[in-house]
């Protein structure tokens, strides 16, 4: 199916070269196979071929809000896989050109903001950015509760409330967590 939904995307594309739609939608195929990834370099391979196809669509618009969403999301994920294996300096930079993106795509498009801010929550959850984590995850509760991922962003507000010493806050999310 992604192999299919990639060759009707890239033909899509060769119909006019300044229609980033469908490479927007290539670089979500691309990010979407990590899923199915079997080994770590197949996983890293995944999301290398989402941030090419997000760069080349924002080559052709770089306010294109979704590449920069896809890319965020492809490089903070590297950035979990690889990121041992890099020096401190490029760990780094890989990590924030990440958060870069990610937030510049909410600023662009607001609709894209709980999905965004549900990533950013992770990330800032990883970085023991806490007060940062609470305040992503409860932005993309708030805007979008029925978001796919409202069990990770439930979660992660139990898990940063409790961190923070908000044992009440902690206790409301991990009781909204259970009735969900």
């Amino acid at each position: 199916a992604f192999d299919l939904a990639d060759r009707e995307l890239s033909a899509a594309e060769a119909l006019d070269d300044a229609w980033m739609a469908p490479v927007v939608l290539r670089a979500r195929v691309a990010y979407e196979r990590f899923g199915l990834a079997a080994t770590m370099d197949d996983a890293v391979g995944t999301l290398t071929a989402a941030e090419a196809l997000a760069d080349r669509a924002l080559a052709g618009d770089p306010a294109q809000a979704e590449a920069l969403e896809v890319r965020g999301t492809a490089r903070y994920r590297r950035w979990l896989l690889i990121e041992r294996d890099l020096d401190e300096a490029a760990r780094n930079a890989l990590l924030q050109s990440a958060k870069d993106d990610l937030e510049r795509a909410k600023t662009l498009d607001r609709a894209l903001a709980p999905s965004v801010n549900s990533v950013l929550s992770h990330l800032y959850y990883q970085v023991e950015d806490w007060q940062e984590a609470v305040l992503a995850a409860r932005q993309a509760y708030e805007e979008d509760s029925f978001l796919a991922a409202a069990d990770g962003i439930l979660w992660r507000l139990y898990l940063a409330s409790y961190d923070l010493g908000q044992y009440q806050e902690a206790r409301r999310w991990c009781l909204e967590g259970e009735r969900r």
